[in-house]
């Protein structure tokens, strides 16, 4: 499962909502901010899960995730709200 902790900071950093399906073990991702039945307002809907197996050791294996891209209105307000909560 998507920890709660990792919830609430792209909530808070990005300004994102999300709704946990526990029998699937996963956690939907909605861009609007809001939890929807439908279609995201902005953007496009999205997901988060955890990576099943170990990750590939270097070299040795393709990439088991990967990369997304999210759009924001004002990217130095959330490097700076990233920076303050970051558990880092």
């Amino acid at each position: 499962m998507i920890r709660n902790g990792q919830r609430n900071f792209y909530a808070e950093v990005l300004g994102r909502a999300f709704s946990y399906i526990k029998e699937m073990n996963y956690t939907l991702v909605y861009p609007g901010g809001e939890v929807l039945d439908g279609p995201a307002k902005v953007g496009i809907n999205g997901g988060m899960v955890l990576r099943s197996d170990p990750a590939p050791k270097k070299n040795k294996a393709a990439p088991n995730a990967f990369v997304c891209k999210v759009a924001v209105d004002d990217i130095d307000s959330v490097l700076r709200t990233s920076v303050i909560l970051s558990p880092i």
